[in-house]
């Protein structure tokens, strides 16, 4: 009689012995496939939350790193990163697209700020102030990362990005406001004050004097043509502002308004500007720096200040392109994005990925020890029966093969039954784990843009992510994957847990067993 058969009857004729390793193994195996389970889960949860952070990201100096070094006393100072830097980081593998820009300020008399904001009154009239965003990518990153999109007209071409082109792009609220239509041309007025002047003369309230030209150190109009119209397609989540400071609510509403007030140029011609301003700084500077020392700190004329955004092809390159980005700054800046965000989210789900995986360790050492006792054991039972097959001429392999046919019959039974069990197991237990966990550690985003959250991105800002949103993204229902993952780790723990009964076997001598 060969093995298969012997294994067949073995089966057969030791049900309460197979009944035990059959429930050990079912034990066992639902604590294993829980473990699977919840860690796949946590898994798939993680990745959905990494995917829900924008892949954008910025460069900013980080005050405490300059503070602490003290640039020449000023972190103000400190080195900015220049156009080939960006470059040389813009074009990292990671990044999609990217844009470099300046934002010049400039006044008007004519034109109307969108929402509340940026306006200065005096008793004859009101000026307001707006900013400028002069890009150098002629297609507009944030059209390309979505936070716009074009409405009417077009974007820049090559010769008016060279050529410094007084040409812009407005918002389509701007438009309406202000009755502006492509082709019509709007005037921007380019002052720099004297503001040594205002302090000799103890005038703080600076805007009733801001449309007088006896204040001002050069002065400048501008006229623009409108190109093309946007509309703005990522506005923020105001219903979950309304949960945050009243500063940081007035702020985010600020920041909004800003992007339907902003003004799209070429950076050549933005450049233009800020070089137009800071020369007229230079023509009061002396006595500037020494009536306002503290605002003097704060201003930097040697070159025009480079901003910047990094448009990613996927939100899990975050983390090394910001590795990789700082080390070609400048030293103290540093890249910044939103994996802030949820930076407490992924806490909860480390902790819980850390308890799954001690559970996994643990259900697959005592899986491998108690199969390993238990078998051994009962081969102990079964050595003259092992002994007869010996001294009958049988092969120690054919007997290991009949051990191992037995052991998995039994084995591969009881995990099937377990990987159902122990998957509605962990469907019970660890979504009300991971919901205590995240009561207890309050886990919220923060929606503020002064959350640490630059201004160039944060009107990305993803809005918070609330404990049902998250819990909707934990899903331990079983898939091919986890199946597949299980009957390995299963199977495999029940041929590591087999070591030591081979071992017996291979040690035993029909002799010793007969005797």
């Amino acid at each position: 009689m060969n093995f298969l058969k012997r294994s067949l009857i073995s089966i057969k004729r030791q049900p309460q012995k197979n009944s035990l390793l059959l429930i050990l193994v079912f034990i066992l195996g639902a604590v294993l496939s829980g473990a699977i389970s919840i860690g796949r889960a946590i898994h798939s949860i993680e990745g959905s939350v990494i995917q829900r952070i924008p892949a954008v990201a910025t460069l900013v100096l980080n005050e405490q790193s300059s503070d602490e070094a003290e640039v020449n006393g000023n972190r103000f100072s400190a080195p900015q990163p220049t156009l080939e830097e960006i470059v040389e980081i813009g074009n990292l593998p990671y990044v999609r697209t990217y844009d470099s820009f300046m934002r010049p300020s400039f006044f008007s008399r004519e034109l109307r700020w969108v929402g509340n904001g940026g306006i200065l009154e005096w008793s004859d009239g009101i000026v307001e102030q707006f900013e400028g965003r002069g890009v150098e990518n002629p297609e507009l990153t944030d059209i390309q990362a979505g936070l716009i999109k074009l409405y009417s007209g077009r974007t820049f071409t090559a010769n008016e990005m060279e050529s410094g082109a007084r040409v812009a792009i407005i918002s389509n609220e701007f438009a309406n406001l202000n009755d502006l239509i492509i082709g019509s041309v709007i005037e921007l007025e380019n002052n720099v004050y004297n503001f040594a002047e205002f302090y000799r003369r103890g005038i703080g309230n600076f805007s009733s004097y801001w449309h007088d030209v006896d204040f001002m150190v050069a002065h400048k109009v501008l006229g623009f043509e409108v190109i093309g119209i946007f509309e703005v397609t990522n506005h923020l989540d105001f219903e979950s502002l309304a949960v945050i400071s009243g500063m940081d609510f007035q702020m985010a509403q600020q920041q909004e308004n800003e992007l339907k007030n902003r003004i799209y140029m070429p950076i050549s011609t933005a450049e233009a500007m800020i070089n137009f301003y800071n020369e007229g700084m230079r023509k009061q500077w002396e006595e500037f720096s020494e009536l306002l020392p503290a605002d003097a700190e704060t201003i930097n004329l040697d070159e025009p200040r480079i901003h910047s955004i990094f448009l990613l092809n996927d939100p899990r390159y975050l983390e090394r392109f910001a590795e990789i980005g700082t080390q070609i700054l400048p030293e103290h800046w540093e890249i910044s994005d939103f994996r802030g965000v949820d930076a407490s989210v992924i806490s909860s789900l480390d902790t819980m990925r850390s308890i799954a995986d001690i559970i996994l360790i643990l259900a697959i050492g005592a899986m491998v020890i108690t199969l390993a006792l238990t078998i051994t054991l009962l081969l102990k039972e079964r050595r003259t029966e092992i002994g007869l097959y010996m001294a009958l001429g049988e092969r120690k392999k054919n007997i290991i093969s009949q051990l191992l046919l037995e052991t998995l019959t039994v084995a591969v039974f009881g995990i099937g039954l377990s990987l159902f069990a122990g998957n509605g197991l962990s469907t019970l237990l660890s979504g009300q784990l991971l919901e205590q966990h995240l009561m207890e550690n309050n886990t919220q985003t923060s929606l503020s843009p002064m959350g640490g959250i630059p201004w160039e991105i944060a009107l990305f800002n993803p809005g918070e992510l609330d404990k049902e949103e998250l819990l909707e993204y934990f899903d331990t229902s079983l898939t091919g994957e986890i199946m597949l993952i299980f009957i390995a780790v299963g199977t495999g723990t029940v041929l590591l847990s087999l070591t030591v009964p081979i071992t017996y076997l291979l040690k035993l001598e029909p002799k010793k067993v007969l005797l």
